[in-house]
């Protein structure tokens, strides 16, 4: 194994782990009853949703799926070039 092999694994792991962590943490989306009667999201949950702990999660998740994908491609590519 070379180093860019072990070091990608490493960076995967932590990804992956924290990943996890942080989809379990987000709060269930359903909207249940309110979101088929029309409920209204003028108040003021719904103004400053944006700064929500679920907000800042759901944020979080995006950015570490995405650098999870670019770790994945770079490491593949890695491979190929060194063999």
């Amino acid at each position: 194994m070379s180093g860019i092999e072990i070091a990608g694994a490493i960076v995967l792991i932590i990804a992956s782990v924290l990943l996890t962590i942080i989809i379990v943490l987000q709060d269930n989306k359903s909207g249940g009853m309110n979101a088929v009667m029309g409920g209204s999201s003028d108040s003021y949950y719904g103004k400053n949703k944006g700064r929500t702990l679920d907000a800042i999660l759901s944020r979080w998740t995006k950015i570490i799926a995405i650098a999870f994908f670019v770790v994945i491609v770079a490491v593949n590519v890695a491979l190929v070039i060194i063999k």
